[in-house]
């Protein structure tokens, strides 16, 4: 009973402590979903609050005024070539990467990295010029490759980091003495091992890409192929345009995020708790 006690308090101490880091996060979203949903004459005459009724009046005018889902649909398409991008290009390199010896491998393992230190605003105005004096702008696919290539030093750093914590060198080594090619490693044991690094990485790429208004309003100047996030934010630019229909806008384009958020969450744990560990 002691025991069954303890245990119970320990859990409730966990379940507490977690509730109460939500609440910075969780708050200013029910805050948004409320200022969204509730008229535009209640946010007038009281922004803190609480709505007389809830209405969809202002997500159906944002959604109509900004086009969101034709930029809903833009930003699906060039996130996804993000996410495929990143997935494959780091699962390789951090693969060749630690199957390879030598001094090559350390230096260009770290010139990866490295990459990532560097902030966007270094490279993404040179880039645009590059990329505009050959025509490849206002270009989904181009947008995503953007998003993949640029997260590749992430994604290389975490796959390398998951494969030194779950791939050891002798089972490499057994492999490559029974006949393995280092396709067939790559294919049957690296792939398959990394699932649970490659959800998380694919969730966060996903999450970034889609929220990302930086490289969007650089690359595309059509509004016809602005992303979600771009065409929510025109709506703060409008004459006319209420808070709660901006709101509404900021609400569209945060929900597919949160969706991968909640749903990557379980299939995380569930990968890491069954495989997570070396056998």
């Amino acid at each position: 009973m002691t025991g069954l006690g303890a245990n119970n308090r320990r859990k409730l101490l966990r379940t507490t402590t977690a509730g109460l880091l939500a609440v910075p996060f969780v708050v200013p979203f029910v805050f948004l979903a409320l200022m969204a949903l509730r008229p535009a004459e209640d946010y007038l005459a009281d922004p803190l609050g609480w709505p007389t009724h809830l209405t969809f009046a202002n997500i159906r005018g944002a959604w109509g005024s900004a086009h969101l889902g034709p930029a809903l649909v833009a930003s699906m398409i060039s996130t996804l070539i993000g996410v495929v991008v990143v997935s494959v290009l780091s699962v390789a390199a951090a693969f060749w990467l630690f199957i390879t010896k030598g001094r090559f491998a350390v230096v260009s393992r770290w010139l990866i990295v490295a990459g990532y230190a560097f902030p966007a605003v270094i490279w993404l105005i040179p880039l645009f010029v590059l990329l505009s004096r050959r025509g490849l702008t206002n270009n989904l696919v181009v947008l995503g490759l953007i998003y993949g290539v640029s997260n590749v030093p992430f994604g290389v750093y975490l796959l390398h980091a998951f494969f030194g914590q779950t791939l050891s060198q002798g089972v490499v080594e057994s492999a490559r003495l029974d006949g393995a090619s280092v396709l067939q490693l790559f294919y049957w044991i690296a792939v398959p091992l990394a699932k649970p690094a490659l959800a998380t990485l694919a969730a966060l790429v996903f999450v970034w890409s889609f929220g990302d208004l930086l490289f969007a309003v650089t690359m595309i100047q059509d509004p016809g192929k602005w992303t979600v996030t771009l065409a929510a934010a025109t709506l703060a630019d409008r004459d006319g345009v209420s808070a709660s229909a901006q709101a509404s806008g900021a609400l569209i384009s945060l929900l597919p995020s949160l969706a991968i958020v909640v749903v990557a969450q379980k299939a995380l744990v569930r990968g890491f708790a069954g495989g997570g560990s070396k056998g």
